[in-house]
């Protein structure tokens, strides 16, 4: 399985696998799920579906080769250029249109202005899309949501005085719901080997702050 994909809901964690993810957060779940409970694995598997589609963007976003202000620059200039024709290349081109050119350009100019208010104010990330985790951010963004909606303890990490490692219930929750939903990003035992883009406490930390500073956010997931 490549990294961030996602098994269906039938091939992927069933109800053991979600007790298993939610007491390691510090959640005891009964051993039978019910009408009353089964929204704990629902949003489990919402939360990888809600991951998938970001990632997908986000790679879509890093490969992209344009922008919508350079889209919006290139509008304002060929309207810029059609506003300059003078009167005498207006004839020369009259003379060889079979249409009336003097309602083609206005309308065209027109639309050109249109369009460049469109790409000015197209919906962009507030965060870049650019960085190559951007998408583990939102996942463990997603994640401290449902975390808090379904518990009593906020998202939050903790740093140990004497090992300086970060830790809690909610790192714990994170790494048991990686370990079974996207195994591919479990940082392994060997931290200098591993590559960029991996889950690891120290990760969830600093997506846990940039939640807090961006928490406009919060309505995108």
């Amino acid at each position: 399985m490549s990294d961030g994909e996602y098994t269906s809901p039938v091939e992927g964690p069933d109800w053991e696998s979600a007790r298993t993810i939610w007491f390691a957060g510090g959640v005891d779940l009964p051993k039978q799920i019910n009408s009353d409970n089964a929204h704990y694995l629902t949003d489990l598997r919402r939360a990888a579906a809600n991951f998938v589609s970001a990632k997908f963007v986000t790679e879509l976003d890093r490969k992209r080769d344009w922008s919508f202000e350079k889209l919006a620059d290139h509008c304002r200039g060929l309207s810029d250029d059609l506003s300059k024709i003078d009167d005498v290349a207006f004839s020369r081109i009259a003379g060889a249109s079979p249409v009336s050119l003097t309602p083609l350009l206005g309308e065209t100019t027109a639309n050109l202005d249109l369009l460049e208010s469109a790409f000015r104010h197209a919906l962009v990330p507030i965060v870049p899309h650019k960085k190559p985790q951007e998408h583990n951010n939102f996942l463990v963004v997603v994640l401290a949501n449902i975390y808090e909606r379904n518990t009593d303890h906020k998202a939050s990490v903790t740093t140990n005085p004497v090992t300086d490692e970060r830790e809690g219930l909610f790192v714990n929750f994170v790494m048991s719901y990686t370990k079974h939903f996207f195994p591919d990003l479990m940082p392994s035992s060997d931290k200098k080997k591993d590559k960029k883009g991996k889950l690891n406490p120290r990760f969830i930390q600093q997506a846990l702050k940039a939640r807090r500073d961006n928490p406009e956010r919060e309505s995108e997931t």
